[in-house]
């Protein structure tokens, strides 16, 4: 869902000009009928065409976020196909939102260091990508890159989820992670179920109608402090989902360098610092948060004071 290779760009690029048919696709001699069916049929799978009857008339863009992202990444002209073939696709998109390393690229992509390394050089060389004491970024200057990223991100992952579950809606995306939420009945090979529906491994019972699922394929098990998280971004505004979230972290315990990290990657770190000194006593002043008098009872009625 998040690669493409050149022949499948050339072809939606040929579909965004009006060639609206496999027949149109082949009349100039770039495609055999059969590669360009293959083609149409691969961009349908990764939700960037409509779906529908291969043979007629009426080949176009779908809907879908990161279709329109795609199309205006081609038709604007403004970057080569190269720079988004194949895994570069997927560097760029891991750093979409915030600089990362070197070797935190290489986790995210499932890609070896060199491999990385090599693809960065050439990306740098393209101007779209700097990396500067292994930090990989995409240059300020370049927001149409970075919003062409960021869009064709988010949209990916929501063909993603809609593969996999067809009522699951997405309630956080960045770069090549998300969250999202399906019916409590829909039970998903693969996908780690997060938040609020993961806590009753725990022992805290929390009942909903919904399940809540985390999709990272190089994170294939969560901690306690990133269900703790994952709750926060669900529902940033919550109190309730805070005192849950604070619960699972007292009853269970936590690393606070792994918190703090992870928290300030999310950028909710000034959410979780305030959360931290709650759980140490400290009295906070922050609206969201509970009252002490009601957490303690919250803790006690797990035992957990």
């Amino acid at each position: 869902m998040f690669t493409l290779t050149r022949h499948e760009l050339e072809a939606f690029e040929a579909v965004c000009s009006g060639k609206d048919s496999i027949k149109k696709m082949t009349d100039g001699g770039d495609y055999s009928g059969r590669t360009a069916y293959r083609l149409v049929t691969s961009l349908r799978q990764k939700g960037l065409l409509f779906s529908g009857n291969t043979n007629e008339d009426g080949l176009k863009p779908s809907s879908s976020l990161h279709s329109a992202a795609l199309r205006r990444y081609v038709t604007s002209k403004r970057h080569p196909f190269d720079v988004i073939t194949g895994s570069k696709l997927l560097i760029l998109i891991s750093v979409s939102s915030s600089p990362k390393s070197l070797d935190t690229v290489a986790e995210e992509t499932l890609l070896s260091r060199g491999t990385v390394r090599v693809l960065a050089c050439s990306l740098r060389n393209s101007a779209v990508l700097t990396v500067e004491d292994d930090m990989m970024r995409i240059p300020r200057s370049n927001a149409f890159m970075t919003q062409f990223l960021q869009d064709f991100a988010r949209g990916a992952n929501m063909a993603m989820v809609q593969s996999k579950s067809r009522e699951g809606t997405v309630l956080w995306s960045e770069g090549l992670e998300c969250i999202f939420s399906a019916a409590s009945t829909t039970v998903l090979e693969g996908m780690s179920k997060t938040a609020a529906s993961a806590f009753h491994d725990y022992g805290i019972q929390l009942i909903g109608y919904t399940t809540y699922y985390h999709m990272a394929h190089w994170r294939p098990k969560l901690r306690a402090e990133d269900l703790a998280l994952h709750q926060l971004l669900i529902d940033p505004q919550s109190t309730r989902g805070i005192s849950y979230s604070l619960l699972l972290l007292r009853k269970v315990g936590f690393n606070r360098d792994y918190l703090t990290k992870e928290a300030k990657r999310l950028r909710v770190w000034d959410l979780v610092k305030e959360m931290i000194h709650c759980l140490s006593g400290l009295r906070v002043h922050n609206p969201l948060l509970p009252e002490m008098t009601e957490l303690e009872e919250l803790f006690r009625e797990y035992g957990v004071m």
